[in-house]
């Protein structure tokens, strides 16, 4: 493995894992009431 395909690799991975951050950022951000509807479906859930 030559020394640019690990450092493509590695882009790769540290852009993956800022895009997914940035999205549930705003998800969070935009729709709180998703997200305290998902907490009470998850928590009924773990209840049962």
């Amino acid at each position: 493995m030559t020394l640019s395909h690990f450092l493509w690799q590695t882009w790769r991975s540290i852009v993956s894992f800022f895009m997914s951050f940035l999205v549930l950022g705003l998800m969070v951000w935009f729709t709180p009431d998703w997200v305290t509807g998902f907490i009470e479906a998850a928590g009924s859930l773990k209840y049962f």
